[in-house]
């Protein structure tokens, strides 16, 4: 929400542009899937996706562009064959409950999470949330 007027950017973007917009809000997952189902049935319902996920879609359903500000942002946020652009980070930081682990039981590494036997089958992680899982290999 735009708090200045009170208005969605989308809704915003319609009154400055005059494009009509029919906004999708859902999770990464269904987003990806509806996207790809839409690919292969050679459909397409959208022309802009804002997705964590959108390294999972396939090349030929993205378009290759350049932003005029591509070049500012570090490489990481862009793929190398140009079909998306990171406009923001998602942070996931671990959690505790401070009723059954110490501060000092708290481990200051990833490899130190291996170390914990007392915590396995008691680690929640959402399964859609692979971020936590590549982000080691990066």
């Amino acid at each position: 929400m735009n708090e200045q007027e009170g208005l969605p950017l989308w809704k915003l973007f319609e009154d400055a542009t005059g494009i009509k917009v029919s906004y999708v809000r859902s999770s990464d997952s269904i987003i990806v899937s509806r996207i790809g189902m839409e690919n292969r049935a050679r459909q397409r319902s959208w022309d802009l996706a804002v997705t964590t996920t959108v390294n999972r879609l396939p090349d030929d359903a993205l378009l290759q562009f350049d932003p005029p500000l591509a070049h500012d942002l570090i490489p990481q946020a862009r793929d190398p064959n140009r079909r998306w652009y990171g406009v923001y980070a998602n942070y996931n930081t671990p959690a505790y409950n401070t009723k059954l682990v110490k501060t000092s039981a708290l481990p200051k590494s990833y490899e130190e999470f291996l170390g914990h036997n007392d915590w396995v089958g008691k680690v929640a992680l959402d399964d859609t949330d692979d971020e936590w899982l590549s982000a080691r290999r990066r």
